[in-house]
């Protein structure tokens, strides 16, 4: 490019116009595009010319971005050179510092060594804008920078192979410009430990160019090698253009790229090492570390979003440790390799590129968000950990050897991939497009969201390798182009290509670890079998595949597709949620846990679950047309399915299984184990059902069986569940049941606690055979009942407790055989068959119960039986137990044969009632308590209550037949005592209110009262006669009578006291002997004939009557008549008083007849003594008269 002549174009890689050589041609010319001259003189310069190596396009598009603008402005505003050589160095080493013809500084270089080494010390060694000339010629010679110089008589013996140029400094050298080598080519090294910056800088005629911040180190006149410990390389504002020498090295701790830089072939070491130079065109390194003077940078080699390395081969080694790569530019190989070792991280966002040979990149940590591709050839890549969110894209082959973690979420893509990696995580897409087999090696591998094995389509480059894998085609990759000048050094397409298949090894996926499909798509060409030595990840993803082994820590198929002809998987986790895992064959998945909800697990052939955790399979489906067989710490099969479809399901949990609301089916034999099995709403269904656990709870759900039921658990809760079989067995330490438990034909149940609020039933027979039953209320028991509900006349009943509660309904078609070592409560129950057994080791309780037998009913207590508001109906009822309690209940006897009560400790009949039709009824007991109670004997011959006491106020005891009452104590108050015939025998008789109503007419009606009769404002009446022994009878308000032409008979020891309008009444003739007679307070004694009473003490009559038709005969030891009557209607009145006091006032002593009295003292004031025949009156002492009458109508 002449001085004054060049071209502006735009660079889109640099994002700036630039100056380019007049000759490059642009696409097309656009806006800004010109040509131009610079300065006033616009005359042409002629350049003599000078033998180089013929540059080829890339190499004179460099010069013309980098070079233009230095060439073509003027000197004077652009000489910024200073070059300082050092005069503390040794002689030898002082070059001479000169200003050649047109002002460009020029450099005599000292002599070189017997190894060709002209080495150069500086204090300051900085290049401005127009260069700087190392004068390496004897002669005179023509420069593009200088024009004509002169030659260096240093060079007297020859000229260098390396000019070393070192700089002793405290600063970086400032390189912003050319360095001209004048003469015969040779190497240019600028070597400052304090760094260097390019910025614009080159070399002209030199056949390498070595930047470095390292010592150089000399042997035996060769330069052997450098010494690098600090320093940084900066490539700065117009860059770097090393494109006009074969070699470009550049050895410092640190490089920062901000802009371009080109070369043919690049070599760059970075970090603290010993680099050997001599006799190798590839350096040899020997990392080191070493005393610094200034912190270590953040980046071995950092190239910025404006720098770019660009190269026909890149060799590039960072290696200091924890030093990495950070690419934001791009770095592109167009010949040959692109190497980068870093011993640190690599962090690429920009590109990384080789147009026509291998990529080959190593470090520690690999990040790339930006673009790594080979057009022609492989990609090899090793770290410690690669994370890709950008493009990696090879034509031929991509070998990933990472020794931790790969990452990738954006694309890789070649003919074949071959990945070996400790993990690899994959959101991307892995792109392969030959029909050979993925070759994936990993400890774990992940496919989020991303897609392995199937290549998408491409319409604007990326997609690498062969489609088809067997015919030619059209490859698109993204490149370079070799001419940045042309389109600004842009990223583009290339033109269609044709590419040869090739054949590539056969692949397998290994993972050792684990294998992680989650939402991506795992479909290789061919049939790819799968080994994951620790596991799969398929959440959201698609695989489909051959034979499957997966063995590790986690199985992962939430929400994917895995389609497999056979599968092994032990993994210690398992999940399928929301997925679809289906075996044409069998299916083996072993785990310590697994997740199946919304799942489903699908197989053909056997179908083995081994879980030593839980396995959910809430809302999922397990299924197979063969055998299902699982066993679990846990299952969980909320809303789930486990099904076989022709074969059996054998399900063993160690802990629990939960069907909530779930569904277990099995063809022919359905076995289930576990501690706890949670069945509410749920549904298990079998031919055969086997099931033992620890808990059942069956609330609301079925469990039913074709055949037979046979269940074991020690708690088992039925709550408004069903059982359902044609034979059930059910062993239940702890049963609870509200729903219904059904067999066709025998149910047996075995435990320890029985609660039923729902129905036990069956066809035929059911026995239970428990500790304690509790039967509630609302509860069902029943044998021989059908389907419809209909009892039949068989079935058995058989309940064998320590306890039994039967509140609830208890039916037999046949027979009800309850037999309890302690007590048998069936309160409110009811209790309904032919024939029915209670045998209780203590007590039984019939409490408002109804009990009904239609052949016999047996009650048998070795205590008590209650029937309070209970009812007891038989043809036959036999109670035997210590004591009765009937109070409000009722006993209905309805047979015909004898009824016999015996209770040693009691019958409690209050507000009850006892009835029998039996002939003979019999009551032993020793307290009967009748009070508001009904005893009713309906037979016609005898009624016999033997009581120690009898407490029946308000009761009733009736009678067809005779009543024989034996007791100590009788309380009939307000009683009705009414029988054939009544004969009673009691210490004391309390008949207060009392109706007492004999209807035979065959026996007189006896009371044989040793004490005392109460008969207080009682009824006590005969047909016949009435005989009453007591020892004393309190009549106040009461009726004793006999009917007509029957005698009543009464003989009290003590007091008789009919005062307070008693009666005693005698249908014939009334006999009375009594202690005392009290018959005051309109009392009344009276006979239809004679009239006979015996006192041996007084006789109170005051305000009272004693009448009879015919004789009336009293006798005592004293009569008191004060306005009383004492008269006979039509017979003789013999009143003796003994040695006594009558006395009469106001009184009345009347006789039909004769009137005979005797008394010790007669007083008859204002009385009448008046009678039809004769009166006698005989008085031990005075008769006093007073205002009386004594009227007799015979002397």
């Amino acid at each position: 490019m002449n001085k004054n002549r060049y071209r502006i174009i735009f660079s889109h890689a640099r994002g700036m116009f630039i100056a380019v050589a007049e000759i490059v041609k642009s696409k097309t010319k656009q806006a800004g595009q010109s040509q131009g001259v610079s300065g006033t003189d616009s005359t042409t310069v002629s350049v003599l010319p000078i033998h180089y190596k013929k540059l080829n396009p890339l190499n004179f598009a460099v010069i013309g971005c980098l070079g233009a603008l230095v060439i073509s402005l003027p000197m004077s505003s652009v000489a910024e050179t200073q070059i300082s050589a050092d005069k503390g160095a040794p002689t030898s080493q002082q070059p001479t510092i000169l200003t050649s013809a047109n002002g460009t500084t020029q450099v005599n270089i000292q002599t070189p060594s017997a190894g060709g080494v002209s080495r150069n010390t500086y204090t300051q060694f900085d290049v401005g804008q127009e260069g700087a000339i190392l004068n390496n010629s004897r002669n005179n010679t023509q420069t593009q920078l200088g024009g004509w110089v002169q030659g260096n008589p240093w060079l007297a013996k020859g000229e260098a192979k390396v000019i070393l140029n070192e700089v002793n400094s405290n600063n970086p050298s400032q390189l912003k410009g050319y360095i001209e080598v004048a003469g015969k080519q040779a190497q240019v090294v600028i070597a400052n430990p304090s760094g260097l910056i390019c910025d614009g800088c080159g070399v002209i005629n030199a056949d390498r160019f070595t930047l470095t911040t390292g010592q150089a180190v000399m042997n035996q006149g060769y330069l052997e090698s450098f010494r690098v410990r600090e320093g940084q390389v900066t490539i700065d504002g117009k860059g770097l253009n090393g494109s006009l020498t074969p070699y470009t090295d550049i050895y410092a701790r640190a490089l920062k790229v901000n802009a371009g830089l080109y070369a043919n072939e690049l070599n760059t070491v970075l970090g603290q090492n010993d680099i050997q130079v001599k006799d190798q065109v590839a350096p040899q390194i020997t990392a080191t570390t070493g005393p610094t003077t200034t912190p270590p940078p953040n980046f071995a080699l950092d190239v910025g979003q404006l720098g770019g390395m660009y190269a026909g081969k890149i060799f590039l080694v960072a290696t200091e440790q924890g030093l990495g790569v950070r690419n934001a530019g791009t770095i592109n190989s167009t010949q040959g390799t692109l190497t980068l070792n870093a011993n640190g991280d690599l962090v690429n966002n920009g590109n990384l590129i080789a147009n026509k040979d291998q990529v080959q990149l190593k470090a520690q940590n690999i990040q790339n968000t930006g673009n790594v591709s080979s057009a022609t050839s492989q990609i090899s890549i090793e770290s410690q950990n690669l994370d890709n969110s950008g493009l990696i894209s090879s034509a031929d082959e991509l070998h990933l050897q990472n020794e931790s973690k790969m990452s990738n979420s954006g694309t890789l893509n070649a003919a074949r991939i071959a990945i070996t990696s400790t993990t690899l995580k994959n959101s991307g897409s892995i792109e392969q497009t030959g029909l050979q087999g993925l070759d994936l090696k990993s400890g774990s591998m992940t496919n989020l969201g991303g897609k392995i094995g199937v290549a998408k389509s491409n319409t604007s480059g990326g997609t690498a390798g062969n489609s088809s894998g067997n015919t030619g085609s059209t490859v698109i990759v993204p490149t370079v182009p070799v001419d940045s000048a042309q389109d600004g050094g842009s990223l583009g397409v290339v033109s269609p290509i044709d590419t040869t298949p090739k054949t590539y090894d056969i692949g397998f996926i290994h993972v050792s670890g684990v294998l992680g499909n989650d939402q991506g798509t795992i479909i290789a060409n061919g049939g790819v079998d799968l080994e994951s030595q620790n596991g799969l990840d398929n959440q959201g993803g698609q695989l489909n595949l051959g034979i499957v082994t997966i063995k590790g820590s986690n199985f992962n198929n939430d929400l994917g597709q895995l389609n497999v002809k056979q599968a092994d998987i032990q993994t210690l986790d398992f999940t399928n949620q929301q997925g679809q895992f289906a075996s044409s064959s069998t299916l083996k998945i072993q785990s310590q846990n697994a997740n199946n909800q919304s799942g489903k697990i699908q197989s053909i052939g056997l179908l083995d679950l081994a879980i030593g955790g839980e396995l959910n399979n809430s809302k999922g489906y397990i299924a197979s047309s063969d055998n299902v067989q699982v066993s679990a710490g846990d299952l969980s099969n909320q809303f789930g399915v486990i099904y076989s479809e022709n074969q059996s399901v054998n399900i063993k949990a160690n802990q629990a299984i939960d069907n909530t609301e779930g569904f277990i089916q099995a063809k022919t034999d359905l076995n289930l184990n576990s501690q706890a099995l949670n069945n509410t709403s749920g549904h298990i269904i079998g031919n055969q059902i086997q099931q033992q656990h620890g808990t059942v709870n069956n609330s609301q759900g079925a469990i039913i069986a074709k055949q037979n039921l046979n269940s074991t658990a020690q708690q088992f809760d039925n709550d408004q569940g069903q059982l359902q079989a044609t034979t059930v067995q059910l062993q239940h330490d702890q049963l609870k049941n509200t729903g219904g438990i059904y067999a066709d034909k025998d149910l047996t149940v075995t435990g320890k606690d029985i609660q039923n609020s729902g129905s036990f039933a069956a066809g035929e027979n059911v026995k239970i055979t428990s500790s304690a039953l509790e039967h509630a209320q609302n509860g069902l028991i029943a044998a021989g009942l059908d389907r419809e509900g209909k009892l039949a006349d068989t079935g058995m009943l058989t309940i064998n407790v320590d306890r039994a509660d039967l509140h609830g309904q208890t039916f037999a078609g046949g027979n009800i055989q309850v037999d309890a070592t302690g007590t048998i409560n069936a309160a409110q129950g009811q209790l309904q068959s032919k024939t029915i057994a209670l045998n209780a080791g203590t007590d039984i309780s019939t409490q408002a119960a109804t009990v009904v037998a239609e052949d016999q009913l047996k009650l048998t207590s070795q205590n008590m039986i209650n029937n309070q508001q209970g009812q007891l109906n038989s043809q036959d009822i036999i109670l035997s137990a210590q004591q009765l309690d009937n109070s409000q209940g009722k006993i209905q006897h309805t047979g015909n044969n004898e009824f016999t009560l015996n209770f040693v400790n009691g019958l409690n009949n209050k507000s009850g009632e006892i009835s029998s039709n039996a002939v003979l009824m019999q009551l032993n007991t020793s307290i009967l308590n009748n009070e508001a109670g009904q005893i009713i004997h309906s037979g016609n011959q005898q009624l016999n209550i033997n009581s120690n006491q009898l407490q029946g106020a308000q009761g009733k005891i009736l009678s067809n037949g005779q009543l024989v009452l034996a007791t100590e104590q009788a309380i009939l108050d307000g009683a009705i005592t009414s029988a054939d015939q009544i004969n009673i025998t009691a210490y004391n008789l309390s008949h207060q209110k009392g109706q007492m109503i004999q209807r035979g007419t065959l026996k007189p009606l006896t009371l044989a009262i040793t004490d005392q009769i109460n008969n207080q404002l009682g009824f006590i009446q005969s047909p016949m006669a009435l005989y009453i022994t007591a020892g004393s009878l309190n009549n106040q308000g009461g009726q004793l009578s006999s009917a007509a032409e029957h005698d009543l008979q009464l003989d009290v020891a003590g007091l008789l006291d009919n005062s307070q309008s008693g009666q005693i009444y005698a249908g014939l003739n009334n006999n009375i002997h009594a202690g005392s007679i009290n018959n005051s307070m309109a009392g009344k004694i009276s006979a239809q004939n004679a009239l006979t009473l015996t006192s041996l003490g007084l006789i109170n009559n005051n305000s009272g009557k004693i009448i009879a038709n015919a004789d009336v005969g009293i006798s005592s030891q004293g009569l008191n008549n004060d306005a009383g009557e004492i008269g006979s209607v039509e017979g003789k009145l013999i009143l003796n008083a003994g040695t006594g006091k009558l006395t009469n006032q106001s009184g009345s002593l009347q006789s039909g007849k004769d009137i005979k009295v005797q008394a010790g003292q007669l007083k008859t004031l204002s009385g009448l003594i008046n009678a039809q025949g004769s009166i006698e009156v005989t008085a031990g002492q005075d008769i006093d008269n007073s205002s009386g009458q004594i009227i007799a109508n015979k002397a």
